[in-house]
């Protein structure tokens, strides 16, 4: 799948991405590194948190997008994803914001950290995550 984060001015940057399922999670790319969900009923485990699944999901985008950025828009895949759960994520929207902190011709180092905007911007994961350049393409 193929997901769009506006660049302003009307300009839009496209980028793949495991499109249907963030469509099915209603993820929202709001710009390259900057993704955020809700919290549903579906997404949400025995403590009325959002899935595990769904937060490393969650910075997985960031940190690709992020590095698709970083690489001139050139295609980038998650290879190595560590996520640091600090808090439950209960009331959302929860955001993730990624940083690259290198960049190399064969990989890119990214932080990502995830936060829970309805309970004061609180600090709940963090991320670290390697992307490379996909092969073939």
């Amino acid at each position: 799948g193929l997901l769009t984060a506006p660049q302003g001015l009307g300009m839009a940057l496209v980028m793949p991405i495991a499109g249907r399922l963030t469509d099915r999670v209603g993820m929202r790319l709001l710009e390259p590194g900057l993704s955020e969900i809700d919290l549903r009923d579906d997404l949400s485990n025995a403590t009325d948190s959002l899935q595990g699944g769904v937060v490393a999901l969650l910075g997985e985008v960031a940190a690709q997008t992020a590095a698709v950025a970083a690489a001139g828009g050139a295609v980038q895949i998650v290879d190595s994803l560590d996520v640091r759960f600090l808090s439950a994520c209960r009331i959302g929207p929860f955001r993730a914001r990624a940083e690259v902190q290198g960049r190399d011709d064969t990989r890119a180092a990214v932080r990502v950290e995830l936060r829970d905007l309805g309970r004061e911007n609180r600090l709940a994961s963090i991320i670290l995550a390697t992307a490379r350049p996909a092969q073939g393409r």
